[in-house]
């Protein structure tokens, strides 16, 4: 490998090298040169209640434009919940008008109230069902029980009124015999 001519010259002047020093003039030159000029300092400090106050506007117009996009942030789940509770409110009007039409129904007849007994089981039952709905549980299963609740006094009521038609109507072929 060929030597570095550089290197060969550095290696065989070093003591030259080594000799020269720079003057303490230079130094002091230096120092007064570094004390002549002013160093500025940038500081953030004037500029803290402009970016606090940019910042509060920025913030203010954000919340603004997002109060109506509310419903789009919303966890899909509570916004279908929400839904399905308003919903329910026209379901329990229909159910409420089934009801309300099968008892006006059997007051026709002299009902034993033993026999309602158990309508007023389930109209107890629906109460609880609304006051859970309160205290935070699944609204679906909630809402599904209380429309199941609707169906059974439905469904009681208009055996109810099909055994008193029947036996109505046994008693009106009696007559006529």
């Amino acid at each position: 490998m060929k030597e570095d001519k550089l290197k060969n010259f550095i290696d065989s002047n070093k003591e030259e090298f080594d000799v020269e020093f720079p003057s303490e003039n230079l130094w002091n030159k230096i120092e007064s040169d570094l004390d002549q000029k002013e160093v500025k300092v940038f500081s953030i400090r004037p500029y803290l209640p402009y970016a606090a106050a940019g910042i509060m506007i920025f913030l203010s117009v954000f919340f603004f434009l997002n109060k109506d996009n509310k419903n789009l942030a919303e966890d899909p789940v509570q916004s279908a919940q929400d839904n399905l509770v308003e919903d329910f409110g026209e379901v329990e009007n229909y159910y409420s008008m089934q009801v309300n039409d099968k008892l006006r129904n059997l007051n026709e007849y002299d009902v034993d109230p033993e026999l309602l007994e158990e309508i007023n089981d389930l109209k107890s039952e629906f109460e609880e069902l609304k006051v859970e709905m309160g205290y935070g549980a699944d609204p679906g299963i909630v809402l599904e029980a209380m429309v199941e609740n609707y169906r059974l006094r439905l469904e009681i009521l208009e055996s109810l009124l099909h055994a008193f038609e029947e036996s109505k109507q046994e008693d009106n072929e009696i007559i006529e015999q």
